[in-house]
């Protein structure tokens, strides 16, 4: 299976799908991005949640 194959499957699927689906999509990609982005701060601020219990 090529890329272009493969974009073309995804592309059609997209295409078929309900725009409540498209809208899930999208939100979870926007989400997926916005905790990689924000990867060390959010693992600060739990470490930080953990050390205060501990006390």
């Amino acid at each position: 299976m090529t890329i272009k194959t493969g974009f073309n499957r995804l592309l059609t699927k997209w295409r078929e799908s309900t725009p409540v689906t498209r809208g899930f999509v999208v939100i979870i990609l926007i989400v997926i991005t916005g905790i990689i982005v924000r990867w060390r701060f959010i693992i600060d601020e739990a470490c930080n949640g953990f050390k205060y219990f501990s006390k």
